[in-house]
């Protein structure tokens, strides 16, 4: 192996590790304000988080969303406490391996995009913006950092569960390796779910009708996800199955089988930073603000 090779090697090999991705995400941060990254991108992302904080929807959101997290985190002490349950932490179980994470994932994406670009386009304020000297990937990205900024403030007070852990483990040491890695692959997710969010927010000017596709959009995923778990894509006998009598069942079995975003969150809750998983989750953030972008752009000149 060339040294090349070598150094290449243990470079992805640090990567792959919740500590290296956060210092390059770090970096990558870093060199963007540097940069300056787009004065006008970080202006209108700042005037998105503002409007988070002011309207009282979000805080409602907020509240439903520590409502939730906190009875899902008491119910899993309470059960990891039984006497007959194996030894197991409990942030490993919050983050993955249940389908707890997912049903407010789709919630609080669907509520915080369903007005990012459609109440624009509703009050017209969009055409004022579009004829400020910013271009139209700098709008989307400014919407789409401002509701990240927001998810991220939402996903801070899910701090406290790790100091209470500390508080009444007597003693007992948390490995910060899955917790990292746990909410490294909640901040991923969280991207694409939003980006997600944010292109069906471009498709409409109704907020009602852009929250309702991004539900049904990420619960189709879920849907998939059931489909896995209850093996309804298992072929049946020698024969192969086919759904909808066209794709075969055992094809689609192993494309979702490797696609589903759920599936990753066991991998980040376990400390394991896939790079594939990473990847995946960057580029489908990164495809759907450019769709975004370019229905922005259609928009413009019809």
């Amino acid at each position: 192996m060339s040294p090349a090779t070598q150094t290449f090697a243990t470079f992805m090999s640090w990567l792959n590790t919740p500590k290296g991705f956060l210092y390059c995400l770090a970096a990558m941060a870093l060199l963007g304000v540097g940069l300056g990254l787009f004065s006008s991108t970080m202006t209108i992302a700042w005037r998105e988080l503002k409007r988070f904080f002011r309207a009282p929807s979000s805080y409602l959101i907020l509240a439903m969303f520590l409502f939730y997290q906190g009875m899902i985190f008491f119910m899993l002490v309470h059960l990891l406490n039984s006497p007959n349950a194996e030894p197991s932490p409990p942030m490993r179980w919050f983050f993955g391996g249940v389908i707890w994470f997912y049903p407010i994932f789709v919630f609080v994406v669907a509520m915080l995009t369903q007005g990012l670009l459609a109440s624009e386009q509703r009050s017209r304020t969009i055409e004022s913006l579009m004829t400020a000297p910013v271009h139209e990937f700098e709008v989307v990205l400014g919407k789409f950092i401002g509701a990240m900024g927001f998810f991220l403030f939402m996903w801070m007070w899910t701090l406290v569960y790790i100091f209470i852990l500390k508080s009444v483990g007597h003693g007992q040491k948390i490995n910060p390796g899955p917790v990292l890695s746990g909410y490294v692959g909640t901040l991923l997710i969280c991207g694409l779910g939003v980006a997600f969010g944010l292109l069906c927010s471009s498709l409409t000017r109704d907020s009602k009708l852009a929250g309702m596709s991004t539900v049904i959009g990420l619960l189709l995923v879920f849907i998939a996800k059931l489909m896995l778990v209850f093996d309804v894509l298992k072929t049946q006998g020698d024969k192969p199955g086919k759904v909808m009598g066209i794709v075969s069942s055992d094809w689609l079995f192993k494309v979702l089988e490797h696609t589903m975003i759920i599936n990753f969150m066991d991998d980040f809750s376990q400390g394991i930073v896939d790079s594939r998983n990473v990847i995946y989750l960057l580029t489908g953030t990164a495809l759907c603000l450019f769709v975004a972008v370019r229905v922005m752009q259609l928009r413009k000149w019809r």
